[in-house]
């Protein structure tokens, strides 16, 4: 008879062991986690300003064409009644950069047509030899815009998945920034009769005036001051006024070592502001550019 052979005992892990290697995975996910989703947002703060780079040499090119910055409507037409105190100047700039106007005859109002989007803005010039449509400025980019929802396009505010409640909004699209959570980059053209005021002597107002730079309720458009927001999460601090302090350092800037004298950003061009990494507006890590002057 042959000798029975020994049965082996397999080594495994002890619980205790298990519950080790357990835990150094859950620690080195805790500390992975962080370091990725702070390199997700590096990249796609570099994508948001890439892509205000790119607005704002559409906005030049369209200046060079126009001698005046985009948008169809006047600002004071923007800021009357309605139906176009509805729209804002950022979904102005849109449709003047990307097209989306249109004229149907035999009325000579202007008509949001989405199928002309990306086709470029109309030529209201009075000559017909000289009307039609100019090229777009900007590549009408699928995810840099408001989506469209069926193939069609809606208000933001009913768009669910940018989940954004506001208060003046159409369906003309908005540029939006490449964040997890996009919001609109907000265009606000300086008035034509401002000048490069004083803070005292009125640079933002909340409404339209003639002679003063910006409207800042072309910014609170988009804010969510009045909503269920926390406090933490609330655009330009609790919705102040455009006499808050607050208010009129972030439209202006220093220009004397006290701090005493201010004068409009880009008075006389543009302002647009992108909500930063933290995506609320009016706040440090804000992303602000115009076309100089100010």
């Amino acid at each position: 008879m042959t000798p029975q052979r020994r049965r082996r005992s397999r080594p495994a892990f002890t619980l205790v062991e298990l519950l080790v290697v357990i835990g150094i995975i859950m620690v080195l996910i805790s500390i992975l986690i962080p370091v990725v989703s702070k390199m997700r947002k590096t990249q796609q703060t570099a994508s948001s300003k890439a892509q205000m780079s790119r607005i704002q040499f559409a906005i030049t090119s369209y200046y060079n064409d126009f001698l005046a910055y985009p948008g169809a409507l006047s600002n004071k037409d923007l800021a009357g009644a309605p139906p176009l105190a509805q729209l804002t100047q950022s979904e102005d700039l849109y449709v003047a950069l990307v097209g989306g106007w249109t004229i149907k005859p035999p009325s000579t109002a202007l008509t949001f047509d989405a199928s002309t989007l990306g086709m470029g803005p109309m030529n209201f010039n009075p000559n017909p030899a000289a009307a039609g449509r100019k090229n777009a400025y900007i590549e009408n980019r699928a995810g840099e815009s408001t989506p469209l929802v069926s193939g069609v396009t809606k208000p933001i505010a009913q768009v669910p998945v940018l989940e954004m409640s506001y208060v003046k909004d159409t369906e003309i699209p908005e540029f939006l920034d490449q964040y997890t959570s996009p919001r609109p980059f907000i265009y606000i053209r300086a008035n034509p009769g401002a000048t490069k005021a004083s803070a005292t002597n009125k640079v933002v107002s909340a409404g339209y005036q003639p002679d003063v730079t910006f409207d800042f309720n072309q910014a609170l458009a988009y804010s969510n001051g009045s909503s269920s927001a926390p406090p933490d999460k609330k655009d330009w601090g609790n919705k102040p006024d455009a006499n808050d302090p607050a208010i009129i350092n972030y439209f202006t800037s220093s220009i004397s070592p006290s701090d005493q004298a201010r004068t409009a950003r880009y008075a006389g061009t543009y302002i647009l502001i992108g909500a930063g990494p933290d995506q609320i507006y009016g706040t440090a890590d804000d992303m602000i550019v115009g076309g100089g002057g100010g």
